[in-house]
């Protein structure tokens, strides 16, 4: 199978310019937050689609197939919840978060611990309390900010594999190439759950790949330097009055990167 991909047509697509950004910013100024950003997930349950919520949307979409856009950014993220999934109460908050996957903060002391040294998070009896994630900042056609997109531990493999792929047999940076996300159902004893498949269906020009890329970076920057995460965005609203708890910083709207 080649490994050339089709350049993308129409790549102004995915890069919004510069006028538009500064149009929008001044527009949505005062309205935009963090709260307004929007999200994809996995549904629970193997149910092989994806739930997504569009910028400034009350609930999430569900049943949507696939998912198409330009991988921009990503860096790990660790969460350490004191309940699991089906016994946490409405609007919990976890234990104990990392942005970067390599200092975490308890939220209720403000405690910071590193992660590499965390008893919760080292493998006993094959699996470990904290979990291990990586944010996805995915920029689709027409669109002014990424979607983000929490990737759980099972899906961490795929996308390393997908990665490798890119930058070893394709030889193309992960921020050219147009990304076609479908979900594909595994079983492990007795569960069973979707895992992400990843597959490359076109390339931006190099130029225009590095501005959006660096436009990205800079969103990516923002969203960990106010502690966004995807998994925040997709909670309840009684979960999002508590958001304010621990040492993260709610995000302003100035901290978003319009003016990059």
């Amino acid at each position: 199978m080649s490994n050339e991909l089709t350049l993308v047509k129409t790549p102004e697509l995915y890069l919004p310019s510069a006028e538009e950004l500064a149009e929008v910013s001044e527009e949505l100024k005062g309205v935009l937050t963090r709260r307004m950003l929007g999200t994809i997930q996995i549904a629970n349950g193997g149910a092989g689609v994806f739930k997504v919520k569009e910028p400034g949307a009350d609930e999430a979409t569900g049943g949507v197939q696939a998912i198409e856009g330009v991988i921009l950014a990503s860096h790990p993220t660790n969460v350490l919840w004191g309940h699991d999934f089906g016994h946490r109460e409405e609007g919990e908050m976890p234990v104990c978060r990392s942005m970067e996957g390599k200092t975490g903060t308890i939220l209720e002391t403000g405690e910071v611990r590193l992660c590499g040294e965390c008893p919760y998070n080292q493998f006993v009896d094959g699996r470990k309390q904290c979990s291990n994630k990586r944010q996805l900042y995915i920029m689709r056609e027409n669109d002014l900010v990424p979607m983000l997109f929490s990737l759980p531990p099972t899906a961490l493999k795929f996308f390393d594999q997908y990665l490798v792929r890119c930058r070893l047999t394709m030889r193309v940076p992960l921020f050219t190439v147009v990304t076609r996300i479908t979900l594909k159902n595994v079983k492990s004893g007795n569960n069973e759950y979707s895992v992400p498949v990843f597959t490359p269906v076109g390339k931006l020009p190099r130029e225009e790949a590095k501005r959006l890329s660096e436009y990205a970076q800079a969103f990516a920057a923002a969203a960990q330097r106010s502690g966004i995460q995807a998994d925040d965005l997709n909670a309840e609203p009684a979960a999002a009055q508590q958001e304010g708890g621990g040492t993260f910083t709610p995000v302003e709207d100035e901290d978003l990167p319009f003016d990059v």
